[in-house]
Parts: C-alpha cells; sequence; structure tokens
C-alpha cells in the first residue's frame, strides 16, 4: 500500500499490571503479485494486550491481535485472517 498508519501505547512497569494498545490502517492497493494479482482492501486493526508480573517471577499475559474482528486477506483469494487470542504463562527463575 502507499500508505499506512500504526500508532500505539503501552504500559510496562517492572510489576503489577502491564497493558499495550495499537491501531493499524493500511491502505487498499492492487497487488502485482504473479501468481495471486488483484486488488487488497484496506484494513484497519486494533490490537490489545493486558498482563500481570507478580513479586515471584510469574508473569500471566492474554492478547488479542484483530480484536475488533474486521476480517482481511493478506493476498487475493489467500484465505481471510480474523481475530486471534493469546495467552501464557511465564516463570523466571
Amino acid at each position: 500500500p502507499q500508505n499506512k498508519i500504526r500508532t500505539g501505547i503501552g504500559y510496562t512497569p517492572e510489576k503489577g499490571f502491564q497493558a499495550n494498545l495499537s491501531y493499524q490502517w493500511d491502505q487498499a492497493y492492487t497487488s502485482n503479485n504473479s501468481t495471486f494479482p488483484g486488488v487488497i482492501d484496506a484494513k484497519s486493526l486494533v490490537d490489545l494486550g493486558v498482563g500481570y508480573q507478580f513479586d515471584n517471577g510469574l508473569t500471566l499475559e492474554a492478547s488479542a491481535t484483530n480484536l475488533l474482528n474486521n476480517e482481511f486477506r493478506a493476498l487475493p483469494n489467500f484465505p481471510k485472517i480474523g481475530r486471534t487470542i493469546t495467552a501464557r504463562a511465564l516463570y523466571n527463575f
């Protein structure tokens, strides 16, 4: 795409509550890929992550990519990509 916007904000202290929020917009464009030519629609995505870091080394996190489930395709005729939610637990010894 000729124009893209991405912005975000994060709150990440060493301990306690952590969070991040980001927004991405890509302008529609025409793919000149010889295998997958065609128009790729504009996309508008919101990502969110939250977590908590405990004093004992344990961190719990959850994140959502494309939180609002605005489906899009990476290239024409590719499968649609929707929301992805992940969670993880980390322990630092």
